[in-house]
């Protein structure tokens, strides 16, 4: 999800057949992507150049805009079984300028574009099958394809066989130029005999140096994970869950830091069902939008945004949505500058439709 002069952009699925195709779509200020001037919608076998790709299917993941109105799309395509993490990069109207696609056995989650339009990519890159195992990875490029490098984190001293999972889930260009780039991490301990999971944060500046790492001690509960980030006027703002135990419900949880990664106060919104934050905002006023879904009855989860100032303020509820068949209705992402934008999925029987809002912040 992105902003373009005012407008929304958002990337998406669809289905045709068994392929999955990769959609982007911008739509008009009235939310029309189809049949307006200025608004459209593309399906990735209309715009890749890469003939192998063409057949196969493509997840959009994460969009950015650069400053000079570029956009950038960042994703995993599944070609021949493998993911292999794909990046491409349109003008305003959605003409490809360039793309790449990655190795087997990487995946894309996150993008983000500094002020000179480096662009910074975070996923994972494959490194065991059975039992599937990954580690954070994050590529940096410059505006014209040039790779920069990438930087890989993963748990080296307790972890020698490398069976734990570390992934990149999100990136956030902050005020003073770094770049945070937050994931999950699994650590051992020593009273539980399954992997814990942890959110983590990586700050970068330039071209992949790595500068910082903050990582969750499990304060909040034996369970965690950050799932999206946004910069602030100060530092950034993170989302996720917590979870007591593997099999028990999560619950939406909000993080703050400073630039120097030190962290404020956190907030855990505690519901009856189980609640997860995959999306997060930050708007001119200072305030945090919040998107994600909670379950409330049995029928269900409801897509939710919600604004909050800070781990103590009310929280100011924008939506929450129930589909018209009670089945899973999520927000998947969402941006915010004077208004927010967001997208996600409304369960429709068993099919899923897509879904994309504005609401002033």
């Amino acid at each position: 999800m992105a902003q373009l002069g005012g407008l929304a952009l958002s990337a998406g699925v669809a289905l045709d057949g068994l392929q999955v195709l990769g959609v982007l779509r911008r739509f008009d200020k009235a939310g029309k992507w189809f049949g307006v001037p200025g608004a459209w919608s593309k399906p990735h076998t209309t715009w890749t150049g890469i003939e192998t790709l063409k057949p196969e299917s493509l997840g959009p993941s994460a969009l950015a805009v650069d400053a000079e109105g570029f956009i950038v799309l960042a994703g995993t395509a599944i070609m021949l079984g493998e993911p292999r993490m794909y990046v491409a990069r349109f003008t305003g109207d959605g003409a490809l300028v360039w793309e790449l696609l990655h190795n087997p056995g990487t995946e894309a989650r996150g993008v983000g574009v500094m002020p000179d339009g480096t662009i910074y990519v975070t996923g994972a890159i494959l490194t065991g099958k059975m039992p599937e195992s990954w580690d954070m990875a994050t590529w940096v490029y410059g505006p014209d394809k040039t790779a920069h490098g990438v930087d890989v984190f993963r748990e080296e001293m307790f972890d020698q066989l490398n069976i734990l999972s570390e992934r990149g889930r999100g990136v956030a260009v902050l005020k003073d130029g770094r770049v945070a780039v937050v994931g999950t991490r699994q650590i051992w301990d020593d009273n539980d005999p399954e992997p814990r999971s942890r959110g983590v944060v990586l700050l970068y500046e330039a071209h992949a140096i790595r500068v910082g790492e903050w990582s969750s001690a499990g304060s909040l509960a034996k369970h965690d994970a950050l799932l999206a980030v946004a910069a602030t006027d100060d530092g950034l703002a993170t989302c996720g869950y917590v979870q007591e135990e593997a099999d028990q419900k999560t619950q939406f949880a909000l993080r703050w830091f400073d630039g120097a990664l030190q962290e404020q106060t956190p907030r855990v919104v505690t519901s009856v069902g189980a609640a997860s934050c995959n999306a997060v905002g930050y708007t001119r006023e200072g305030r945090t939008i919040a998107g994600g879904s909670i379950a409330e009855t049995g029928f269900g989860a409801n897509a939710w945004i919600f604004a909050v100032e800070d781990a103590a303020s009310p929280l100011d509820v924008y939506l929450k949505l129930d589909g018209p068949t009670h089945g899973d209705d999520h927000v998947t992402a969402l941006a915010c500058d004077y208004t927010c934008v967001w997208t996600g999925s409304l369960q429709v029987g068993n099919q899923f439709q897509w879904i994309t809002g504005m609401f002033r912040g």
